[in-house]
């Protein structure tokens, strides 16, 4: 499946574009997933998940252990849960985590929720396959899962948002 993921990405990003990692960066052998995400082209920029043991959910043991390797692997490590950018005059925030509950299990998360009074659309990994849009909450999961294993374009996703607007 690495492997997979990997020409995927590839077939799609070039050493010119930006790409945005949502969290949930590697799964299984953290330092061999993380070399790979490394050598792949395009400034890389990472928010956390709660799967990357950067993210404060951890013990700050673990932390100082993995911030320096999130930050070797990524060209930038966003201290902040979220950022907030324009795409042709809207407003989008990038977070791991949607505005709403999936599973029980999240609960314990919600201190990590995003608002989203302050922008047009959500951009969000951390629910894999569960749903691509939930147009009432104005929210698109960006994760490779609902997305044919490749990361998304702007204009992708763009296009994805005009079709709920």
């Amino acid at each position: 499946m690495d492997q997979a993921l990997m020409e995927n990405y590839c077939s799609v990003v070039k050493d010119t574009d930006i790409v945005y990692f949502l969290g949930d960066h590697v799964m299984g052998n953290r330092m061999e997933g993380l070399a790979k995400i490394k050598s792949l082209p395009g400034t890389k920029i990472a928010i956390r998940g709660n799967h990357d043991y950067d993210h404060s959910i951890h013990p700050q043991k673990v932390r100082d252990k993995w911030i320096p390797i999130y930050r070797d692997t990524f060209d930038i490590v966003i201290d902040s849960w979220s950022i907030i950018q324009t795409w042709h005059d809207r407003v989008i925030k990038m977070c791991h985590f949607p505005t709403t509950f999936q599973f029980d299990g999240d609960k314990k998360y919600s201190a990590y929720r995003p608002d989203i009074d302050d922008c047009d659309w959500l951009l969000c990994g951390h629910v894999h396959n569960a749903w691509k849009v939930q147009p009432e909450n104005k929210t698109v999961n960006v994760g490779v899962d609902v997305h044919n294993y490749r990361p998304v374009s702007q204009e992708e996703l763009l296009e994805l948002m005009r079709q709920y607007e």
